[in-house]
């Protein structure tokens, strides 16, 4: 489910990446202006983190639990209770997301809750109280 994931958001990303370049964030910093290049860069940036958090959480909140990837996969995030996840729960579950793809040694925590939970939960489901099923 995550490489289909991966492969989505890296496509959503290339055309950021595209837009930012169309906009001119590179030339406008040669043409003397970092102010202008500054901004552009920047709201790159925040788009990327809201790509990032939102295609999880958009989907799920509003898909029931599942993620194209998880919809191929035919798996989908449920609440603790079984029920469907809410905003609430996945915008939790997946503002820990980044815990998950830390270099080492910071990966350990993401690692150390997976093979501690009785479940085998990741830090954001532990955090959520949902699982996926």
């Amino acid at each position: 489910a995550l490489i289909v994931d991966a492969l989505l958001i890296g496509l959503l990303i290339i055309a950021l990446v595209v837009i930012a370049i169309i906009l001119g964030v590179g030339s406008i910093a040669t043409a003397g202006s970092m102010t202008a290049g500054s901004w552009v860069l920047a709201f790159a940036i925040f788009a990327y983190f809201v790509l990032m958090w939102g295609y999880f959480l958009i989907f799920e909140a509003l898909n029931n639990g599942q993620t194209p990837g998880k919809r191929w996969t035919r798996i989908q995030v449920v609440r603790d209770d079984g029920l469907p996840v809410r905003w609430r729960e996945s915008a939790l579950r997946n503002l820990v997301r980044a815990a998950d793809i830390l270099p080492p040694p910071a990966c350990i925590v993401g690692g150390l809750a997976i093979l501690l939970s009785k479940s085998g939960k990741r830090l954001g489901d532990l955090l959520a109280g949902t699982i996926v099923v």
